[in-house]
C-alpha cells in the first residue's frame, strides 16, 4: 500500500521507467500504444504463469519453475541485436 492507502501501481511505475528508457522520442503514438500493449501482455503472462503453477507444490519445485523463467529472461535479453 502507498502512503495514501490506496495499492502502488507496481506495473505502472515500471512500465514508465521501461517507456523512458527504451521508447524513442520520436516514436509514434500507435508505437507507444503497442509497446505499451506489449508490455502489459507479458506481464499477464508472467502472472498467468505464476497462478497456475501446480496446487501443492512444493517450495523447491516453485524454485525451480521460477529460476527457469528468470533464465528464459535472461537468454532472451542477451540475444537482443543478435537474433531480434
Amino acid at each position: 500500500m502507498g502512503s495514501n492507502g490506496k495499492p502502488k501501481k507496481q506495473l505502472e511505475n515500471k512500465w514508465l521507467i521501461f517507456a523512458k528508457q527504451i521508447i524513442p522520442q520520436n516514436a509514434s503514438a500507435i508505437q507507444r500504444q503497442e509497446m505499451r500493449r506489449s508490455y502489459y501482455a507479458g506481464a499477464a503472462a508472467m502472472f498467468e504463469l505464476f497462478r497456475d503453477m501446480p496446487e501443492g507444490i512444493n517450495e523447491e519445485d516453485g524454485v525451480a519453475i521460477i529460476s527457469a523463467l528468470q533464465q528464459e529472461c535472461i537468454d532472451f535479453l542477451s540475444r537482443i541485436g543478435k537474433d531480434f
